[in-house]
């Protein structure tokens, strides 16, 4: 054990330290750090201040999210342990919540029309190949002009995966790939733009259509519109540079619930239908 033990502040920065210099992804860096924040402000390294921070965190973030900052806290108690910095474990005992299915939205291809017209200068429509190619919004930035590639079978984009997973290879026809390499040079990414640029520019596109975007939203209807088209879900997960299957499956789910209510549309069959507005009162009696 350390003569000195750590303070909560500099036991945080030692583990997100750590992580990088071991290879972690740098937007797993972030996440951690985001789910840490109230810890790393703390001074003494303490189990009690542990677990209510911890609760602190939770209180004000959906289901789904909490799940993801205790994961953090028991890597980061973890990590405390094996170094003699805790001697026992705070978040024995704590439940995560169970995880909920998000509600995606997804883009219509007539809305999809409508932001694609709305887009009227080159990085706009830049922007919407390759988020209209299921990349995350990182990885959008993050793409440079090399990356913008061509083989015998035509061009292609190679993607550095945001979240840890291999790089991964998506098809670009001829004009997407020769407007992406007409785009100005304005740094190292094909872009030019950060992060948060490029949400400012999607929200703007999505006022000039009519329609609530985000562009994460691309994502979603582009999965969603590979399993309606193919119903190719292990392709699927290799191309969205998923580690696991659960987000796949998602989308599998989705797809086969549209078609079941597509479906139930056409057939109209109910046990108590609603009337029309014309035959609204009961029928004479005879």
């Amino acid at each position: 054990m350390d003569e000195r033990l750590p303070t909560a502040a500099e036991a945080v920065a030692a583990y997100l330290r750590d992580r990088q210099l071991g290879g972690a992804p740098r937007q797993s860096i972030i996440t951690a750090r985001a789910s840490l924040k109230l810890l790393a402000s703390a001074e003494p390294l303490m189990s009690i201040i542990i677990r209510n921070l911890l609760y602190d965190r939770c209180a004000t973030v959906a289901p789904n999210t909490a799940i993801g900052i205790i994961s953090t806290h028991r890597t980061f108690v973890r990590y405390c342990l094996a170094r003699g910095w805790l001697l026992t474990d705070p978040l024995a005992g704590v439940q995560a919540p169970r995880k909920r299915d998000p509600a995606h939205r997804f883009l219509t291809p007539i809305e999809a029309q409508k932001v694609w017209e709305a887009a009227h200068d080159l990085l706009d429509k830049g922007a919407l190949i390759l988020l209209g190619h299921g990349l995350r919004a990182g990885e959008a930035c993050d793409v440079r002009r090399d990356d913008v590639r061509e083989d015998a079978d035509g061009a292609y984009l190679y993607v550095r995966t945001e979240k840890g997973g291999p790089a991964r290879l998506l098809p670009l026809d001829a004009a997407e790939a020769r407007l992406l390499l007409s785009l100005p040079v304005r740094g190292a990414g094909v872009l030019g733009i950060s992060r948060n640029q490029l949400w400012r520019r999607v929200s703007r596109l999505g006022r000039k259509a009519g329609i609530r975007l985000h562009p994460h939203l691309f994502r979603h209807s582009w999965a969603l519109h590979w399993i309606e088209e193919t119903g190719d879900q292990a392709t699927l997960q290799t191309l969205g540079g998923w580690r696991s299957d659960s987000s796949p499956r998602w989308y599998v789910r989705s797809a086969l619930e549209r078609v079941a209510l597509r479906r139930a549309r056409q057939a109209g069959v109910g046990l108590f239908g609603m009337k029309s507005a014309d035959a609204q009162s009961d029928p004479p009696t005879p």
